[in-house]
């Protein structure tokens, strides 16, 4: 543990989500702050205002769900991959979360269950990436959940961030998204540089046991690169 806080990938990446604390609604109250402090500077004199501008209230557009979309591989050949990494848990939690009532939602005062929109990427970036935008510009979804693959992540990362949706990333790897995280305080990578843990601990796995050879079968995409480029580092030591 010391030696992963000791990385500095790990105090890089906290820096990153350290500036990522300021929540639209923190924002706003500031401007609001700022903007009182803009009123009173312009008022300053001998004189007081006679009438003070109060701000009409806001009210709430009419609620009762929680929308959640999602581009993901439901047919083609990473349908296999979604279907037994991420899409049992996003389909527990959903039916979890409901059946306690939902969401509960400070604003509303209420719990608003979860409803899932999910349109079917064909194992597709290209097609992947309009699908996002779709969900974001047209469907005018609440929140977005990822993308199945690691170039799928590495061209969705950019949209997400681009309209200010948070996107935690799922299955894939995100070696080649490391560098650019700076500049995309939506993104969350909770899994996998391929030259952080996973590899050189296999490596290391492997040297104990004393393997003298290894053979490499990958998928011939980004993902793919990253980890057999990798391993071509990591398994001679």
């Amino acid at each position: 543990m010391s030696q992963v806080l000791d990385n500095p990938v790990f105090h890089k990446e906290a820096d990153v989500i350290n500036q990522k604390d300021l929540t639209r609604r923190d924002f706003l109250k500031g401007m609001a702050v700022a903007g009182m402090g803009a009123v009173v500077a312009a008022c300053g004199g001998t004189e007081a205002p006679t009438e003070v501008p109060t701000a009409a209230p806001t009210t709430l557009p009419a609620k009762d769900k929680i929308v959640v979309g999602m581009s993901r591989p439901l047919s083609g050949w990473n349908a296999q991959i979604g279907d037994s990494a991420f899409r049992p848990v996003y389909e527990t939690f959903v039916a979890e979360v409901n059946a306690d009532g939902g969401v509960f939602v400070e604003e509303y005062g209420k719990k608003l269950p979860i409803e899932l929109l999910i349109y079917d990427d064909k194992s597709d970036v290209a097609t992947m990436t309009m699908l996002t935008e779709k969900l974001i510009v047209e469907d005018k979804v609440d929140f977005l959940l990822p993308a199945s693959g690691t170039s799928f992540l590495f061209a969705q990362a950019p949209i997400a961030n681009k309209y200010g949706y948070v996107l935690i990333t799922a299955e894939g790897g995100a070696t080649s998204l490391k560098d650019m995280l700076p500049s995309l305080p939506y993104v969350f990578v909770t899994l996998s540089f391929s030259d952080w843990y996973q590899i050189p601990v296999f490596a290391d796995l492997l040297a104990e046991k004393g393997a003298k050879t290894a053979f490499i079968t990958y998928i011939a995409d980004l993902h793919g690169i990253e980890y057999s480029g990798v391993a071509g580092i990591e398994f001679p030591k």
